[in-house]
């Protein structure tokens, strides 16, 4: 089952928990007569109530949930600046970085170098007044090695090197502004 048509069936198996958690039928208090009326509990509430009542906040939160999830089967999250993912969410190929632990928080990613990560060809405007804290290698090319990342813009003070494919690092609390793939960490 693709992630679109798991994320159909988890919104409709929602969305027929939302129906009945709000759905009150003759029926029920017949069969739960015991549990209706102000005589049930001493503070007038009844137990099907309650339970309806958990069954509605499950169900608003599932539905928000389910609706977070992207629209399509192969959905890239967005590039650039200040995407919001789940933790570590990183396409393969790219390198990913994030103003969080864990890889959480504000995401930046690249397929490929960037010079200026405030002007380049994608703009992570968070990386200026935030430091990196955790970062992930997701490359995949044969051709390099690593990713060598650097404080300053045009590959100038390099930082460090992040090994390529599944390398990742976290409590960092660096600034960087550039990054290229490179064969070795020169």
């Amino acid at each position: 089952m693709n992630r679109l048509s798991r994320s159909n069936h988890l919104l409709l198996q929602a969305i027929r928990i939302c129906k009945f958690a709000t759905t009150v039928r003759p029926a029920d208090k017949s069969r739960f007569a015991c549990s209706y009326g102000p005589a049930a509990q001493p503070n007038g509430r009844n137990k099907l109530s309650l339970t309806r009542r958990i069954l509605a906040i499950f169900c608003a939160l599932t539905v928000a949930s389910i609706l977070g999830l992207p629209g399509t089967a192969n959905a890239k999250a967005p590039a650039g600046d200040a995407a919001i993912t789940a933790a570590w969410d990183c396409p393969v190929g790219d390198i990913c970085i994030w103003s969080g632990d864990n890889g959480t928080g504000s995401r930046c990613n690249w397929a490929n170098a960037d010079n200026d990560w405030r002007s380049g060809s994608i703009a992570c405007s968070w990386s200026a007044t935030s430091p990196v804290k955790s970062m992930w290698n997701r490359g995949t090319s044969s051709s390099y090695t690593v990713v060598a990342l650097y404080h300053g813009a045009d590959y100038s003070n390099l930082w460090g090197c992040l090994g390529q494919n599944g390398g990742n690092w976290t409590g960092i609390g660096v600034y960087l502004r550039s990054h290229r793939w490179a064969s070795s960490c020169n």
